[in-house]
């Protein structure tokens, strides 16, 4: 009689194992790989309070195993983190059971999560991968910043870096993207993501954990080579360490290495004149001087962009190709607009780029009855309107401060958006000016055209607000009934 073989060999969890003993060369080598990564690269220091993010997979039970090994050592409190992105069915929930089961063995705090990761993705426009790292993440910050966890471990290897490389380069990265995965990188204020295996192997680990007799779950996603990684994974690494270099992997993290450094020179060299290039910038709005920004070597006005992306918009995976298309419009004609994604655009005006948050909210049309007196606030501006006697009259450089003469001015007065077609007799000129005209020649941006406004005596324009008044209204020397228009507030610049 045949008898059944098991499919998984029983799960040795750490504390049924014999006590391991690292002064031996089968793990002497390994530990010490990890230990010197994490002292002199990560800077973890002892006493750490550490959350490990765990799915199950050979890394990140690997991961685990080692930082109970070193948890007495060097005095770490330790706690998991598990997401379960709910994409490969029952095969999910799993891997879920089986990383619960070792933390109840070992001791060990459990934070655990889900999400529709699919239905997430499509509303925000996300591959899956994007999406469930979004997501993911998003989880791991909440439990470090409610439980003041100093450090995210994730159990990247060396191999994941090349991976990275290699993705990215095809994807037409620029040198950030190649830089490949951060050893260390912060998360939250208080917090830090380290990659304490970055310097392993995948050969190196798999080796460990056949050596611990370790147990873990296997993802079947990881083989389907319909996901350009596990093509790059399963198929191209293995085809250039079998037929080109046998030390591939070591070769893309010595060449990363190369181009972290000299990204950090591009990267301080950018911040230290990052806040050269900018007219103003606020969340939701930024105005780049493209003159400026045209004075740098081409590497830095990518880096410019790119940090710019990052960092007032939240966008901060900017593919090459896009930075460099944005830094391209200091030699477009004025109004070149680029789609930067759904809600985020790139426009070029008259000396400067303007990257804006597209609400797509159709322009609200002001057409309102006012009685000029008082403080009025209407469509983003603040306007005082007070009655002065004539030898009160100080006509100043000021376009935010006008005199009219209200002897034959109607009670009521109307402000209202400015349309096509509209035209004034601006004050000490014949004939009549296009309000187009006066805003093309004052240089207004696209932006600040849509939120100006004139003032009018219903039948005729008597200021452009802060930029222009008519001379109908216009005060003399025999004028004697006076009003003063005052702008407090002004949406335009």
């Amino acid at each position: 009689m045949k008898t059944k073989t098991k499919k998984f060999t029983k799960f040795y969890y750490p504390e049924q194992l014999k006590p391991l003993d690292r002064k031996s060369k089968k793990y002497f080598d390994f530990f010490s790989k990890v230990k010197r990564t994490l002292e002199t690269e990560l800077y973890v220091e002892k006493k750490s309070k550490i959350l490990l993010a765990v799915s199950g997979g050979v890394d990140s039970i690997t991961l685990l195993d080692i930082f109970i090994n070193l948890k007495d050592e060097l005095k770490f409190e330790l706690a998991v983190a598990h997401f379960n992105h709910k994409l490969r069915e029952k095969d999910s929930d799993r891997d879920q059971r089986f990383v619960e089961k070792v933390c109840k063995h070992n001791g060990l705090k459990l934070y655990k999560a889900s999400a529709d990761i699919e239905k997430f993705a499509n509303n925000k426009s996300l591959s899956i991968e994007e999406a469930a790292r979004a997501k993911r993440y998003q989880f791991f910050e909440k439990i470090c910043n409610s439980n003041k966890f100093e450090y995210l471990a994730t159990a990247h290897t060396k191999n994941d870096l090349a991976e990275t490389f290699l993705l990215n380069l095809f994807r037409g990265s620029g040198l950030h993207g190649l830089t490949s995965i951060p050893t260390r990188r912060r998360l939250t204020k208080n917090s830090f993501v380290v990659r304490p295996l970055i310097n392993i192997t995948k050969s190196e680990l798999i080796e460990y954990a056949k050596l611990r007799e370790l147990q873990w779950v296997e993802d079947k996603t990881n083989d389907e080579l319909v996901y350009t990684r596990n093509k790059i994974r399963n198929l191209l690494i293995p085809e250039i360490e079998a037929n080109y270099n046998p030390s591939f992997v070591n070769t893309i993290e010595r060449t990363s290495s190369i181009i972290k450094s000299a990204n950090q020179f591009v990267s301080d060299y950018t911040e230290a004149n990052f806040k050269k290039i900018f007219i103003s910038a606020n969340q939701g709005l930024v105005e780049i001087n493209s003159q400026f920004l045209d004075s740098y070597a081409e590497i830095i006005q990518n880096e410019m962009v790119r940090k710019t992306l990052s960092r007032y918009f939240a966008y901060h995976h900017a593919p090459y190709e896009l930075t460099e298309r944005i830094a391209e419009l200091t030699s477009k004609n004025v109004n070149t607009k680029i789609e930067i994604s759904n809600n985020l655009y790139a426009l070029k005006e008259r000396g400067k780029i303007i990257i804006s948050k597209d609400n797509k909210v159709e322009k609200i049309i002001i057409n309102q009855t006012i009685k000029p007196e008082g403080i009025i606030e209407i469509g983003g501006y603040k306007i005082k309107f007070s009655k002065v006697e004539r030898k009160d009259v100080v006509f100043v450089k000021d376009n935010n401060v006008e005199f009219f003469d209200t002897e034959f001015m109607p009670n009521n007065l109307v402000v209202r958006s400015w349309i096509k077609g509209d035209k004034l007799t601006p004050f000490g000129f014949e004939g009549t000016v296009k309000v187009s005209d006066l805003l093309n020649n004052k240089k207004l941006s696209n932006i600040d055209k849509e939120s100006l406004l004139i003032l009018t005596d219903k039948v005729d324009i008597i200021w452009v607000l802060g930029l222009r008044m008519s001379s109908k209204y216009a005060v003399t020397k025999e004028s004697k009934q006076i009003l003063k228009a005052e702008i407090l507030k002004n949406p335009i610049k």
